[in-house]
């Protein structure tokens, strides 16, 4: 997947995308719904920037994770407009250079590391029982806002969601657990813990997540596949039992497949698919359309990969999905010789995957609406930020495995070397000897 695009082809085709939303954005839409072009045009630029990234990475260090980075530049640059025309351009730029910060400090700092210390484990575990008593405690929903999910911890005017801390690091906990079975209980743990515990604030959207990471978990790190089906059985049991006893989960699950019927007067489903389907499913309603869609309750967020099909068409859908779908396979079929760095791709993909697929469902009433926001485009600081670190978690993941190719590229070629210089020294040698046996014999 890494050898597909040329060495120019990250940097050309993420600033030609850019510029492209940016034009026709620039003209089609009205001065009134996004406010500041400035701000637009910055976030842009800093979305083809990773293009730049790629192009960088591999000249100095020879990561070669061009289509990586083409997938988030083309998700962010689409990010960007979405929150340009909701009038959210300041907001996402903030978060948009905090996930930039973010996945370059990351990547900096766990690149080349395969394994975790045990203080470090232990911290990290630690904080995801700090973070979770915290929520619980202390956790309350925006006010003013339609939801009773209790997700946001509010220090002074700022809003921070643990629940997307948890997730992030939950995969470093259980990247962190190969051939350590202390650490495995722990993990597993901590993870049915977190799902028990986010169900029971309303956050039904991180818990289902949090539950396919538990999964990944049990059958990656367990030796025996009955014992892991037994965990998982016994997982997904309890698991069912809190939704079917959480007030809010059975309104969720009674609401779906009934959108148009706008249940307990719950219209933000309805108005999306009435703009998808009768505002132009294949050209979209256009920029203009966003006035109809503004006033949709977290059309911004939990709405977002619907809301960018009903204004630019199916054809949107297909740059956003393909992203998706090229940042999953870079993540899931790049092998390693290192339990840490192959457990970090593999749970991060699962983890795209899920986020995306109950966004987009539950936005179009495919599945239950569960609350949940899609990388790089759905507007909010925690899963930015939080996003950010996975994506450096992965680049650094990434290093080994290019590492040990190339090493055992150049191991090889090394040997290749010193046998053919021992074979024409022996040649060599044996030549000598030879010769002179030969003048011996004459003498």
């Amino acid at each position: 997947m890494s050898k597909t695009l040329p060495r120019l082809g990250a940097p050309l085709l993420t600033l030609l995308f850019s510029i492209l939303m940016l034009v026709y954005v620039s003209r089609e839409a009205d001065p009134s719904l996004g406010g500041d072009l400035g701000a637009y045009r910055t976030a842009m630029l800093l979305c083809a920037s990773l293009g730049l990234a790629a192009f960088l990475l591999d000249i100095f260090r020879g990561i070669r994770v061009q289509s990586m980075l083409l997938a988030l530049s083309l998700l962010s640059s689409c990010g960007c407009t979405l929150q340009f025309l909701l009038g959210h351009i300041r907001e996402h730029l903030f978060y948009q250079a905090a996930f930039l910060v973010t996945c370059a400090l990351v990547f900096i700092i766990v690149s080349n590391t395969c394994h975790v210390t045990k203080p470090l484990f232990l911290l990290a575990a630690g904080a995801v029982l700090a973070l979770l008593v915290i929520n619980y405690l202390f956790g309350a929903p925006p006010r003013g806002s339609y939801t009773t999910a209790r997700l946001w911890i509010f220090i002074g005017g700022i809003s921070i969601q643990p629940g997307e801390i948890v997730k992030i690091l939950l995969i470093y906990l259980g990247a962190a657990s190969y051939r350590k079975w202390y650490r495995c209980a722990l993990s597993f743990g901590l993870c049915l813990l977190s799902c028990l515990t986010l169900l029971k604030l309303d956050d039904m959207g991180n818990a289902a997540v949090i539950f396919l990471i538990l999964v990944v978990q049990v059958f990656y790190l367990l030796d025996s596949w009955k014992l892991a089906l037994c965990l998982v059985a016994g997982a997904f049991t309890a698991f069912a039992w809190l939704i079917r006893h959480s007030a809010y989960a059975r309104l969720r699950l009674a609401n779906w497949g009934h959108a148009m019927e706008r249940p307990g007067g719950v219209h933000q489903q309805a108005d999306l698919l009435e703009e998808i389907l009768f505002g132009g499913l294949l050209k979209g309603s256009g920029p203009g359309g966003i006035k109809r869609l503004g006033t949709v309750f977290a059309v911004e967020s939990d709405l977002a990969i619907g809301a960018l099909l009903a204004i630019f068409g199916a054809g949107i859908l297909v740059v956003i999905l393909g992203s998706y779908v090229l940042l999953i396979c870079q993540a899931s079929t790049n092998q390693s010789i290192y339990p840490f760095s192959h457990l970090v791709l593999v749970q991060a993909s699962i983890l795209i995957f899920a986020q995306v697929f109950l966004n987009f469902g539950g936005s179009i009433d495919l599945i239950p609406l569960t609350g949940i926001t899609a990388p790089l485009i759905s507007l909010g600081g925690s899963s930015m930020v939080c996003f950010g670190a996975l994506c450096g978690m992965c680049l650094a993941a990434l290093c080994p495995v290019l590492g040990s190719v190339d090493s055992d590229r150049q191991e090889t070629e090394n040997a290749d070397i010193l046998s053919n210089l021992a074979r024409w020294t022996a040649g060599s040698l044996k030549e000598v000897l030879c010769t002179v046996r030969k003048k011996d014999t004459e003498n």
